[in-house]
């Protein structure tokens, strides 16, 4: 069955009492007042009783078993993913002994249950909205709470700057931090359930002028995680790459800024590893993702694990491949090469803007240009794009709905992009195949405009092309080219 409600059954039930006993109004028959509605688990006759009172003209409810999950995504198609958020906002608006319940040192149980509230709603609001970073930044009046969704930051809500402090001591309690501590750096990681499933976020607070700057990633364990089918790259370009996992050594580098989507294209290549004859072994900073079959592992400075003197006991190990987060200095560049050199293959990143700048990364960092040459096989450059939901044609008002499939509620604004015209993002990729010729001028340490005039005359398909590729299919638009290449794209 599926659970999407209808605007008259959501008119007869109110937000509140919807959301307080976790049923959704799915349908209504004016003529006989038979609203049907959905629900994890039948309630008790009283509590029946209770919710038909406070239903406007309904005069019989037939109930239907959904999931946890099911009613949740329901819901906020029904009110809107913001709405609990706002009512919870509004019960310090309603209740004087809010406020002073919010101050570090201050016992008022009410006031802290409220705390506890908007911080847990505003984790499940993020997750709801497919958010990849909550950000809470203090100002001088109130705290900003942005969203990072897909790729792009939004302001959700300007929160009352009386409630920072007890929303910091809050989010430090999940994550087990010292909130005694408010003048130096702190990191940490809070796993809430929420719609029935796992989730995790990864806790930074960082002192900024007017107080702690809060950011949450958000590690979401439903995503999809699977072989590279999941990167939704034309055939030929998955072709190639499961190509570089044919060779039983050398080095894949993956580059990109941060948030680019490195780490789930090294997972994708991982699944593509059949892990019961290979011993995978990884070194993360931290593990974003739990896989089947590898043999995770954890940088930990407090124990004195850090890239290097992890890479060299993962070596003792007798791994075939190797997945390493980044290569960020000398050390690790130096025994990442050592790795490959001594016949395993690795899987890392580097932060570079493409894939010749890459090289010149790697050189900078250490690498010895003959080894460098001998050991690099590919380079992968990689951006995200919005992709368009399909809701609306390019440069449509926002009212004018063509995508039957597409859900719009009552005033033309679409449930799934919410009225952005964007619906979740796709990889750009970049491969750059170290071929002889390029292997010469590495060794040589050829500056990157003679390593790109080569890799273009060897047929290099740039992230331009790939994203030009992209709007022509229809699937994302020059603009967005533009805000993550930067605007020359469009020229």
């Amino acid at each position: 069955m599926k659970f999407d409600p209808n605007v008259e059954a959501a008119a007869c039930m109110s937000e509140l009492i919807a959301r307080r006993y976790g049923l959704l109004p799915l349908s209504l028959c004016q003529l006989t007042g038979q609203l049907t509605v959905a629900c994890e688990q039948q309630p008790e006759l009283l509590q029946r009783d209770q919710v038909l009172r406070e239903l406007v003209g309904v005069q019989k409810i037939v109930w239907s078993i959904a999931t946890r999950v099911e009613i949740a995504r329901g819901l906020d198609h029904c009110y809107g993913a913001g709405g609990l958020l706002d009512a919870v906002l509004g019960g310090f608006d309603a209740s004087s002994a809010g406020l002073p319940g919010v101050e570090i040192g201050v016992d008022n149980a009410h006031g802290n249950t409220l705390i506890m509230r908007l911080v847990n709603t505003i984790l499940e609001d993020a997750v709801t909205r497919r958010a990849s970073d909550v950000h809470l930044n203090p100002e001088d009046d109130f705290v900003r709470l942005r969203y990072r969704i897909d790729g792009v930051l939004h302001l959700v809500k300007q929160i009352r700057m009386q409630l920072h402090a007890g929303i910091v001591v809050r989010i430090k309690v999940l994550a087990a931090l010292d909130i005694a501590e408010s003048r130096m750096p702190q990191d940490g990681q809070i796993s809430q359930f929420i719609h029935g499933e796992q989730v995790d976020f990864r806790v930074s607070c960082f002192p900024v002028r007017g107080g702690e700057n809060i950011v949450l990633r958000i590690l979401d364990r439903r995503r999809v995680l699977g072989d590279l089918s999941v990167l939704g790259q034309s055939r030929d370009m998955t072709c190639k790459l499961r190509a570089l996992l044919q060779r039983p050594d050398g080095m894949v580098v993956v580059c990109g800024p941060t948030g680019a989507g490195k780490t789930t294209t090294l997972y994708a290549l991982l699944g593509e590893l059949d892990s019961e004859t290979l011993n995978v072994m990884t070194l993360e900073d931290p593990i974003e993702y739990p896989l089947e079959k590898v043999r995770q592992a954890s940088v930990d400075p407090s124990r004195k694990i850090d890239f290097a003197t992890g890479i060299r006991g993962l070596l003792r190990q007798d791994p075939d491949v190797l997945l390493i987060g980044e290569i960020r200095d000398n050390d690790s560049c130096a025994m990442a090469l050592r790795a490959t050199m001594s016949g395993h293959q690795v899987l890392t990143t580097v932060h570079a803007s493409d894939s010749v700048a890459a090289i010149g990364r790697l050189l900078e960092l250490g690498a010895v240009p003959n080894v460098l040459a001998a050991s690099l096989v590919c380079v992968i450059a990689q951006r995200l794009v919005r992709l368009c939901c399909g809701c609306q044609p390019i440069g449509a008002s926002k009212s004018k709905i063509i995508d039957e499939d597409c859900e719009v509620d009552h005033a033309g604004v679409c449930h799934e992009c919410q009225g952005s015209g964007f619906f979740d993002r796709g990889a750009l990729l970049e491969l750059l195949f170290i071929t002889p010729a390029l292997q010469a001028l590495i060794v040589e340490r050829a500056d990157d405009a003679t390593l790109r005039r080569q890799a273009m005359s060897e047929g290099l398909e740039t992230l331009r092309m790939a994203g030009l590729v992209q709007v022509d299919a229809g699937r994302t638009t020059l603009a967005e080219l533009g805000r993550v290449l930067g605007n020359t794209v469009c020229s």
